[in-house]
């Protein structure tokens, strides 16, 4: 069994040591890779001098080695080049997530470092050792993001920019430190979840008690992750080039009609609703540089006090769209709604979502769920406390959203056709 174990970490260590030698064939900035390369090969010389006095299970062996090779990998192209640009459709990104995957492994070494502090004796349970490693990682992260800072102000340079690999994004420390974290949570969960029917620690067995919730609540959260994450997926996808913003206006296709998406025009604290404002004006500006001939105005009447569509097509008008080329759909109680009754109602086989680009995209994969030819046209964005929480939901409606589509389900009301104008 040793010798099994011994070949398997001499595998690993030839694999690290392979990466780095292809590495450094033509970098794209010697400076970057040098600075990289020497965190990576500092771990590895550490952990073989202090091979002898504490050796790891080979699953902490496999933490540290999985980023050891995404560090490796960073360093030949910078961590913003390395060419993953494929993600970024799949889960709707803007920017290079290799840093971030790479910060998320980071978080891994809550594995190796749990094993540490409970072999060693320096905590009394497996609990404290994954609650020490985990926060032994958060501060790790912290330390980083200074050294980070430092050596971009000090360097002043492209290799600093390099270095800090922010890409434009303001929070990309808090970002990254959130990555570390989370990655660590889950290295403590399997840590201490592994550590009941695997024998990681030699010849010393270790057996944890996990009850039937504590297991439950990990499955489920689990589950919950890996059906969150396949939504965001499938509406990125379906959604991918798709939607349009103001400075596309030339590259969008002409429809016979957009469905504006409604929301309240006031909200509860008397102040008017910007996200209703902003759908306002991008319909307006959808229907003025001609690319569709009318536009369907679909919201939540449930009751008399309460009519979106009639108080976007009021808002409408006054922005100067005329009155006979709006239609007012006063079912459109959710998106599934007002996409489905576009198709089912309103006649439209293609047509244009309005709304904020999440919503809006989210909107194209139902419609396209449904059988329609659908685009959006993402109205201006509203940052603030408030769209925290819509940005929130947003995530929930997602799942929901994908499970319309397997599901089948049917809008609330559908009712006779009705004819659009000429």
């Amino acid at each position: 069994m040793r010798d099994k174990t011994a070949k398997i970490e001499m595998a690993m260590l030839a694999a690290v040591a392979a990466a780095t030698i292809v590495s450094a064939v033509k970098p794209h900035s010697v400076a970057v890779w040098v600075t990289e390369i020497f965190w990576s090969l500092g771990l590895l010389a550490i952990l073989l001098l202090t091979r002898r006095s504490f050796r790891f299970s080979l699953a902490a062996y496999a933490c540290f080695l999985v980023w050891m090779m995404l560090q490796t990998i960073g360093a030949h192209y910078t961590f913003e080049l390395v060419p993953m640009d494929w993600l970024k459709v799949p889960l709707g990104l803007a920017r290079n997530p290799y840093d971030r995957i790479a910060h998320f492994t980071v978080g891994w070494f809550a594995f190796p470092f749990a094993e540490l502090f409970f072999r060693k004796g320096w905590v009394k349970s497996a609990t404290l050792a994954a609650f020490f490693a985990v926060m032994t990682v958060v501060a790790m992260a912290g330390l980083w993001e200074i050294v980070e800072w430092q050596y971009a102000v000090i360097d002043g340079g492209d290799a600093g920019a390099a270095f800090l690999g922010s890409q434009g994004d303001v929070w990309d420390a808090q970002k990254d430190i959130l990555c570390d974290t989370l990655g660590s949570i889950c290295a403590a969960v399997l840590f201490l979840y592994g550590a009941k029917w695997r024998e990681m620690f030699g010849r010393r067995k270790i057996s944890l008690k996990v009850n039937r919730k504590v297991r439950f609540a990990f499955w489920a959260i689990l589950s919950a992750l890996v059906m969150w994450g396949g939504s965001v997926i499938a509406v990125n996808c379906s959604s991918a080039g798709r939607l349009f913003d103001k400075a596309q206006m030339d590259k969008i296709p002409h429809c016979r009609a957009a469905v504006v998406l409604g929301c309240c025009k006031i909200l509860a604290n008397g102040r008017l609703n910007l996200y209703f404002t902003r759908r306002i004006s991008a319909a307006a500006e959808l229907y003025k540089s001609g690319k569709v001939d009318c536009l369907v105005v679909s919201g939540d009447n449930h009751i008399k006090e309460y009519d979106e569509a009639s108080d976007m097509k009021d808002s409408l008008v006054a922005a100067g769209v005329p009155a006979e080329h709006i239609v007012c759909d006063y079912a459109g109680f959710r998106t599934l709604d007002s996409v489905v009754r576009a198709k089912k109602v309103f006649g439209l086989d293609s047509f244009i979502v309005v709304s904020q680009k999440d919503h809006a995209r989210r909107a194209v994969f139902t419609a396209r769920g449904f059988g329609c030819d659908a685009f959006g046209y993402a109205a201006q964005e509203v940052k603030g406390p408030f769209s925290t929480k819509t940005r929130i939901r947003e995530q929930f409606a997602k799942v929901a959203a994908v499970l319309d589509v397997i599901l089948r389900r049917s809008p609330k009301f559908l009712g006779p056709r009705e004819p659009l104008p000429e």
